[in-house]
């Protein structure tokens, strides 16, 4: 699934729109969500009934969204300069639900997934559409890898763990 907060990542989806047509095309069991304002590309329409808008929901409806999800699909558009100011947010939502996340390896998302242990990180077109297909094949395995990230969302953003830090940060400056 892909998740959109507001309607400015029309182009990020975009950027994958060849990838997730090819993955619909040879799996057909794969179904896309679509979460938020986000525009389905026209190229979606060959694929009724297996890609679904979702209407936007308040935040704290979010989570039971995303736990429905076995896949969350973080893209960036390339050469979108946006991106340098990103958070990890994206990945954090849906680790805290044991979801993991396939990610364009911009810096805040390279600080949030480990690769291949609780997330995949992936670049261009063809090594999408291979990590789309590697985990739409080997259900353990994205569920190994939402695991994964759910400790490690827990280990490290929960407020406890950010009191350490800053904790930690604090006693640095004496």
């Amino acid at each position: 699934g892909y998740a959109s907060g507001t309607p400015t990542h029309d182009a990020d989806l975009a950027s994958i729109v060849e990838p997730l047509a090819r993955l619909l095309r040879e799996r057909p069991e794969v179904e896309l969500r679509l979460l938020g304002p986000v525009r389905r590309p026209a190229s979606f329409e060959a694929f009724e009934g297996r890609v679904v808008s979702l209407a936007h929901v308040p935040w704290p409806l979010l989570p039971e969204r995303l736990r429905s999800l076995d896949i969350n699909l973080a893209p960036v558009a390339r050469g979108c300069p946006f991106a340098a100011a990103k958070s990890e947010l994206k990945v954090l939502e849906s680790a805290l639900v044991g979801v993991p996340t396939v990610a364009s390896p911009i810096d805040a998302y390279r600080g949030a997934i480990e690769d291949g242990v609780d997330g995949l990180l992936v670049d261009r077109d063809q090594a999408w559409w291979e990590a789309l297909s590697s985990l739409a094949g080997a259900p353990r395995m994205a569920a190994e890898m939402g695991r994964a990230a759910a400790v490690k969302a827990r280990r490290r953003y929960v407020p406890e763990a950010s009191a350490r830090q800053l904790l930690a940060m604090l006693a640095d400056l004496r």
